[in-house]
């Protein structure tokens, strides 16, 4: 995968469930609003790719990636340009690194795309680097590494034009713009500081369903959210009855998940969400997924602009596009 396909997708940060619909664009089409980025891949961590990337002069990123569907992001308020990234992570570590670098051809817009190139440079961070993950589950040092500086400028694209879409799914190009019928569960439960999520998206004709799970907490200054994706095979989702809005669902997905979760509709309309479900997540071992405080929503809906939700206006916000494009590159290592 390119620099540019790293980097492409990264918007926001507070819910995995919603990827950003594009404020004014037409049906069928979405805005990528002008940005720069300051990336670099760091040294590997008890199994775990781990990169540093900006999010405009203020927000960092520091991202843990394992083979298999298991992500890390570690976000926090600090100074990011062309020049270098200044930024505290409270007890997990701290980056303070100058950027030198040089100009390089800039990656093609995609087919379908309209905007001005974007300005690459490449060259290094010098200064110092530190992370410790909870527990110590993954820790670095660094002095230096290798970075890439971009500045891209507005696009205007196709909603579809990118392999694999905006869900990791196939793409049928021969098809004419439409809405797709999907079949989706979302599940979510807040409370004790942390904020739990599950989705899982199923369309007859795009294969397996996509499972993803994310807990999300601030931590002193630095918000943490942990992610974990499936997408196999033998992961089974069905939902009954056959048309309409569905009454029951069940869900046994497979690893890095564990168990199975099940989903009814009462007579008196309200829903419950039980089962064994659960899924290991970075530092924070296995996380149940089921259980009380959990509350479930499952339709039939459509996609239209990047979103996918049982919800009309679902809320998006700095981390989701950056978790769901990590995962999905978890995916194909």
């Amino acid at each position: 995968m390119t620099a540019r396909g790293l980097l492409g997708v990264l918007a926001s940060a507070a819910t995995l469930m919603a990827l950003p619909g594009s404020a004014g664009a037409k049906p069928g089409y979405f805005v990528s609003p002008a940005r720069f980025t300051l990336s670099a891949p760091l040294p590997k961590s008890n199994g775990y790719r781990v990169s540093l990337e900006s999010f405009g002069h203020r927000w960092v990123m520091v991202a843990l990636v394992r083979p298999g569907g298991e992500v890390a992001l570690y976000f926090a308020r600090g100074k990011a340009n062309r020049h270098g990234v200044d930024v505290s992570l409270g007890r997990f570590g701290s980056v303070h690194a100058r950027f030198t670098g040089h100009r390089v051809e800039s990656d093609p817009l995609f087919p379908g795309c309209r905007g001005r190139p974007s300005i690459k440079e490449r060259g290094r961070l010098e200064g110092s680097i530190r992370f410790r993950g909870e527990g110590g589950y993954a820790e670095l040092r660094a002095e230096r590494a290798r970075a890439e500086f971009v500045h891209s400028f507005r696009e205007v694209c196709n909603t579809f034009v990118r392999e694999g879409g905006p869900w990791l799914v196939p793409v049928d190009r021969s098809r004419p713009f439409r809405s797709q019928p999907y079949e989706v569960l979302e599940v979510e439960k807040r409370g004790m500081g942390r904020k739990a999520r599950l989705i899982v998206i199923d369309a007859m004709d795009l294969g397996p369903p996509i499972v993803l799970a994310s807990t999300q907490e601030r931590i002193g200054r630095v918000i943490a959210v942990k992610g974990a994706f499936a997408r196999g095979d033998g992961s089974t989702f069905e939902f009954t009855p056959s048309e309409g809005q569905p009454q029951t669902a069940t869900l046994e997905p497979t690893p890095p998940f564990r168990g199975a979760g099940s989903y009814t509709v009462q007579p008196d309309g309200t829903t419950t969400w039980s089962g064994d479900l659960r899924v290991p997540f970075p530092g924070l071992g296995q996380v149940r997924l089921t259980g009380p405080g959990f509350h479930a929503t499952a339709c039939r809906t459509h996609v239209f602009n990047h979103t996918i939700s049982c919800k009309h206006r679902p809320r998006s916000s700095p981390t989701s596009a950056a978790i769901v494009r990590l995962l999905g590159e978890a995916r194909f290592r």
